[in-house]
């Protein structure tokens, strides 16, 4: 299988602290940086299979720093390949995350993502995944809308909390498969919204929560509840790329499942 991973690569600042401090605290300091974002989605895609041909498609891992060397040695080292033509610039999001033995966590969104449309429709892809839609950009800086792509599945996911969707992730929706968002992105509950969204779909909408993940197709719902010996006591960071990587893998919503809690703070 040929996997497409499109729009945002982000560098991660994994931080260590053995205090209950918030995140901002003295005390807490640099454990390791890596790349993140759609690398993380990588990273699990290639534990589960060896073989997959993997494509970061983003302009966003040029940088004129020392984290530019992060991010592409990184996706050398998985075996993927980078596509689209790249930008001088930074990266666009840090996110500062919690290290294993911490209790602290937080997270920093920075400018918008930019992502270029050369050569980002093949006809060899099978699947495409576009990462935080909602602040895409084009290179012109308007909002970024999801071809039309016959040739392959696509997912998209979303970052930033709101009550309903943003007017540019509606105009894509007929041209996604399936919507993977966190209950921080659409409320569990809001089931008008939900068939809001699921009629313009093409296949379903796929909320996952600490507790449980729901699966809303058009003529089908099915709510999977996570068992205590998957979640056990773990936190739950990093645990949509997880379950994106897992349900590309498996478009299977209790596999999933296990993979994002099986790798969620591997990475």
């Amino acid at each position: 299988m040929k996997v497409k991973l499109c729009g945002n690569v982000t560098y991660d600042c994994i931080l260590q602290s053995d205090s209950t401090l918030g995140w901002r605290s003295n005390r807490c300091h640099t454990h390791r940086i890596q790349a993140g974002g759609l690398v993380n989605t990588a990273r699990i895609l290639r534990k589960l299979d060896p073989n997959l041909e993997i494509t970061i498609h983003s302009n966003c891992t040029v940088n004129t720093g020392s984290l530019q060397s992060i991010v592409a040695d990184e996706i050398k080292t998985l075996g993927a390949s980078i596509g689209g033509p790249q930008l001088p610039g930074d990266i666009s999001v840090a996110t500062i995350l919690q290290g294993k033995d911490s209790k602290i966590s937080g997270l920093s969104l920075g400018k918008d993502c930019i992502i270029d449309t050369s050569n980002l429709v093949d006809e060899t892809t099978d699947w495409y995944h576009f990462s935080y839609l909602d602040i895409l950009k084009n290179v012109d800086g308007k909002d970024f809308l999801i071809p039309r792509i016959d040739t392959g599945i696509v997912s998209v996911d979303l970052v930033t909390p709101n009550k309903d969707l943003l007017p540019s992730v509606y105009k894509s929706l007929s041209n996604i498969d399936y919507l993977i968002v966190s209950d921080a992105e659409i409320d569990c509950t809001d089931q008008i919204l939900h068939q809001k969204i699921v009629s313009s779909l093409k296949k379903a909408l796929i909320i996952h929560a600490k507790h449980k993940t729901l699966f809303i197709g058009k003529d089908s719902l099915f709510t999977h509840t996570h068992h205590s010996d998957i979640l056990g006591e773990k936190d739950v960071v990093g645990a949509g790329d997880a379950f994106v990587a897992g349900y590309i893998m498996y478009t299977d919503v209790p596999l999933a499942t296990k993979v994002a809690f099986n790798y969620c703070r591997d990475f």
